[in-house]
């Protein structure tokens, strides 16, 4: 070998070719350009994966859910069935009590599914003076579907005094697919 064919080893410093990539000796790679590359496949590497899991939504992975401010869209209408009552003996203070029940329809109008909707039932009297609320939450409602909801709870006045029901949609929460 003349001199301007033979280089020195990176790694175990013996004489090589020159144009050798790789020392015969120690397997090392000789090129400091092969060395850079392969860190900085492992940087980029790192970073992709910092922006993933910074930028990349939730919804690839589970159904995210974002509350919608039910007073810019009309996507539930709401459609009262009945009221009643049942009687029940309070055994523990010997008296009885009233709970009262609806029964309404919820569809959803909309092309999203929706989930928890937080209805409210507000009963009225003969004078349409509320006298009595009752909230409760629906499961999910899928796009254009339709939902029964049926919510009870302790009545608060005499079975009589009850005469309207009005609907009202408190809270809605959209499914992203």
């Amino acid at each position: 070998m003349n001199n301007e064919s033979i280089k020195i080893c990176k790694k175990c410093k013996q004489e090589i070719n020159s144009l050798a990539r790789i020392c015969h000796y120690c397997r090392s790679n000789q090129y400091v350009f092969d060395d850079f590359k392969s860190y900085l496949a492992l940087v980029v590497i790192a970073l992709f994966s910092v922006i993933c899991i910074i930028a990349i939504p939730t919804n690839l992975f589970s159904r995210s859910s974002n509350l919608i401010n039910i007073e810019d869209y009309t996507i539930v209408t709401t459609k009262f069935i009945t009221m009643g009552f049942s009687t029940n003996m309070d055994k523990a203070h010997e008296r009885a009590y009233s709970d009262i029940y609806t029964v309404s329809e919820i569809s959803n109008i909309s092309k999203i599914d929706l989930s928890n909707v937080v209805v409210q039932f507000i009963f009225t009297n003969a004078a349409d003076e509320t006298i009595d609320i009752i909230n409760g939450t629906t499961g999910d409602i899928p796009a254009n579907g339709n939902k029964l909801v049926k919510i009870h709870g302790r009545a608060i006045k005499e079975n009589a005094e009850y005469k309207n029901v009005k609907i009202k949609i408190l809270e809605i929460t959209a499914l992203d697919k």
